[in-house]
C-alpha cells in the first residue's frame, strides 16, 4: 500500500517496532477515517457484541448458535472433524 508506515506495513514490522518504541504508534502519520474515537470504539464493540441482549431464551439460542456458527467457520462436506 503506497505512503503506508512500514512500521504498520506487517504484524511483524508492528511487533519489532513495538519493541523499540512501545509509543510508536503516536507517531505514524494515520490516514483520516473521519470518526470520532467514541464511534469507533462503538464500531469495534458492534463487531464483537450484540447492541442489546435477546429478550428471550429463543433469541439468547440464536445469539449463541449464531456466534458459534461464526467460531467455528463453514463446515466442509464429506469431512469430519478429529
Amino acid at each position: 500500500m503506497r505512503g503506508l508506515d512500514p512500521r504498520v506495513a506487517t504484524i511483524e514490522a508492528w511487533e519489532a517496532a513495538t519493541r523499540e518504541d512501545r509509543f510508536f504508534p503516536l507517531h505514524v502519520a494515520w490516514r483520516p477515517d473521519g470518526r470520532s474515537i467514541g464511534q469507533v470504539m462503538a464500531d469495534m464493540l458492534d463487531t464483537v457484541a450484540p447492541p442489546e441482549l435477546p429478550a428471550t431464551a429463543d433469541g439468547l439460542a440464536l445469539l449463541v448458535t449464531e456466534c458459534a456458527s461464526e467460531a467455528v467457520g463453514p463446515r466442509r462436506r464429506g469431512r469430519r472433524r478429529p
